[in-house]
């Protein structure tokens, strides 16, 4: 097992648990997105503001703002090894093109992966640019 699969497996494996969570008091109208992020990042006990060498700290930091509004299948989908190891990549190279490629290829592995198969309505490759975006300013903002 790697440490991908342990430790930062059990950090989004809470995240997105928290996300699906609370996000439901957000679409019944209880509380803005902005509160529904607040409390998310409050009751997982992360700092106001992500440590800019603290990879898992921003991938976890987007992940919530992203994903207040995204279903499960979505934010299960940024847990894969794979995927998180491109942005860990793009993070620790300081190079967002690693991005760029990693969705040229996803088309390819899109047509493949059962995991896709299950989930035909959502467009993976869109959602990927959006987190990508929300990824990318934490990095900046944190740098």
């Amino acid at each position: 097992m790697t440490i991908l699969e342990t430790l930062g497996g059990k950090l989004l494996d809470a995240t997105i648990g928290k996300i699906l969570e609370d996000s439901v008091a957000f679409m019944a109208g209880k509380l803005s997105y902005r509160e529904t992020v607040v409390n998310i990042k409050r009751s997982l006990g992360l700092d106001p503001q992500p440590d800019p060498t603290d990879f898992y700290a921003i991938y976890r930091f987007a992940l919530i703002d992203y994903g207040v509004t995204k279903p499960k299948a979505v934010l299960e989908f940024f847990k894969e090894e794979f995927i998180v190891a491109a942005y860990q990549s793009a993070f620790y190279k300081n190079n967002p093109q690693v991005l760029a490629k990693e969705a040229e290829s996803l088309i390819d592995w899109n047509k493949q992966e059962e995991l896709f198969a299950l989930h035909e309505n959502f467009d993976y490759r869109r959602e990927f640019a959006q987190f990508s975006a929300m990824f990318n300013e934490y990095v900046n903002n944190s740098r």
